[in-house]
């Protein structure tokens, strides 16, 4: 692969951690409810729904990919308008990585080995409600000059295991931080 494909592949999923962290550490008490039964913060939400997967989603942000991978594996990924991005990996609750090795793969996926010496990385634990995740401030220097702030948040239903990745921007972190717990609790898994 060539050092543009990489970085490219390196940079989407980079946008899909910064989502993640931004929602995750900006978002510590429940909305109010607003409109019908919907948190007041997605009050404005649409609903994205396929194969018996349901989300509520604020509004603007936009599914671009949803696919199989893998075998027992769907991936779903989500633009915001402010540069932000939202992955959201599903698994068999059986195949399904513990949290832990999920934040370590995705970490691994998305800085290559070439940046281990220009990179700064703080990580720790995040919580929105009950619900108890990982999040890591990654900075890159020059030449990529990358700075993003991801959060990875799991829901477990049923046979099913997910993992919400929200990947942004660190200026735009408050922005997504309002909905993170609002999306996970109102998500359907298949």
């Amino acid at each position: 692969m060539t050092i543009t494909g990489c970085l490219n592949k390196r940079l989407g999923l980079a946008l899909s951690i910064f989502a993640t962290l931004g929602i995750l550490l900006g978002c510590s008490e429940k909305q109010s409810q607003g409109a019908g039964n919907m948190p007041v913060a997605i009050a404005k939400a649409h609903t994205y729904q396929k194969d018996r997967l349901a989300l509520q989603l604020p509004q603007g942000w936009q599914v671009f990919e949803d696919f199989y991978p893998v075998d027992g594996r769907r991936r779903l990924n989500v633009v915001t308008p402010i540069g932000s991005s939202m992955t959201l990996d599903i698994f068999s609750a059986e195949q399904a990585p513990t949290l832990g090795e999920h934040f370590a793969n995705y970490m691994a996926a998305i800085l290559p080995p070439e940046t281990e010496s220009s990179s700064r990385i703080d990580s720790g634990d995040v919580s929105y409600g009950a619900v108890k995740g990982m999040f890591a401030n990654v900075i890159l220097d020059e030449p990529y000059d990358i700075a993003m702030f991801v959060e990875i948040l799991p829901l477990r239903n049923g046979d099913k295991q997910a993992y919400f990745i929200f990947n942004t921007p660190p200026p735009q972190k408050g922005d997504i931080s309002r909905y993170i717990e609002d999306i996970i609790d109102t998500a359907q898994l298949p």
